[in-house]
């Protein structure tokens, strides 16, 4: 990920019964992470904290891994795990 852009995904799908009948709605959304270039040194200390091991991209954008980041488009959330934002808007037009 040093220096590149690491592309979350998060997609979701809304399922609603209601008098025998099943209406979906399905939604993604995306937010791409921009990364300083990183240090070998850098990268080894982070492995070596063993905190990237249960992170999806090996990576906590809320942790000390933040550092590493330069910039984000899109929603923060999305990254940590859930666009809540987005997610409230889609069930409230549900």
């Amino acid at each position: 990920l040093s220096g590149n852009i690491h592309q979350v995904y998060t997609g979701v799908t809304l399922i609603k019964y209601e008098n025998g009948i099943c209406q979906k709605k399905t939604f993604y959304e995306k937010t791409d992470v921009y990364f300083y270039p990183l240090t070998d040194e850098k990268i080894h200390a982070y492995i070596a904290s063993g905190n990237c091991m249960d992170k999806a991209g090996a990576y906590g954008i809320q942790c000390e891994a933040a550092a590493f980041v330069r910039k984000i488009d899109g929603d923060y959330n999305n990254v940590v795990g859930l666009p809540i934002a987005r997610l409230l808007q889609e069930m409230e037009q549900f």
